[in-house]
Order: C-alpha cells, then structure tokens, then sequence
C-alpha cells in the first residue's frame, strides 16, 4: 500500500493505492487561480495507478471545505479523460455541503450508463 500527502497552499491531497483501489482524499480549500498545474499531474498518475482489471478510483470530496470554480475545469479534463478508457472512477461528495451538492450534481452530466464514472452523494 502506497500512501502520499500532496499539499499546494490551502489544498491538500493524499493519495492512497492498495490492490483494489486508489484513493484521492481532498481536504481544506481549493481556491488557486490555475489549479491544473497542482492537480493534472495527481489527477493523471491516480489514473495510471488505477488503470488495471477489478481496480478503481474514488475521489473523495467529503472533508473538503470549499473549491472556486476554476478547480471545475481540471476535474472535467480528467473526467473526460477518465471516460476515454475502462478504469472504474467514483467521485464522493457531502450532500449535507450545499456548494457540494451544486458543485457536483453538475458533474452528473459525465456518469456513464455502463457505471464506470460515477458522481455519488455520501
């Protein structure tokens, strides 16, 4: 099991990949200006790691206490990306946060039929 804690500014990310699944747990805030140059990189190597048979990746959004719009536009390259090929991707967030329920449910638009992206309210 690999573990890693990612941190730019406010925001932190930890990284976590066991054998049937990575793990990128978001805490603090997001609110960079261009937020891809931090999390791209994070966002395509959680990819990479997943990217095998009966493993997947969940992003989970639960602990994070707030992300400004700008940090949307790296989550929607790499959903579409992530849509491009067969890894398995849930994306968690608190239904109990408003902006979180706003934020996310206008992320539904990239969950696949198949349920291999899936935005999900915890």
């Amino acid at each position: 099991m690999t573990h890693e804690t990612h941190t730019d500014k406010n925001l932190t990310v930890d990284l976590s990949d066991s054998e049937g699944e990575v793990v990128l747990s978001w805490k603090g805030k997001s609110h960079d200006r261009e937020p891809g140059r931090f999390l791209m990189p994070l966002l395509t190597r959680a990819l990479q790691l997943s990217n095998a048979p009966d493993k997947r990746l969940r992003l989970d959004f639960t602990a994070l206490d707030y992300m400004n719009s700008s940090t949307v536009s790296p989550l929607v390259k790499f959903l579409d990306e992530a849509a491009k090929g067969s890894c398995k991707v849930i994306i968690e967030y608190s239904k109990s946060r408003k902006w979180q329920e706003l934020s996310f449910s206008a992320l539904k638009a990239f969950e696949t039929s198949d349920g291999r992206i899936t935005i999900r309210a915890r």
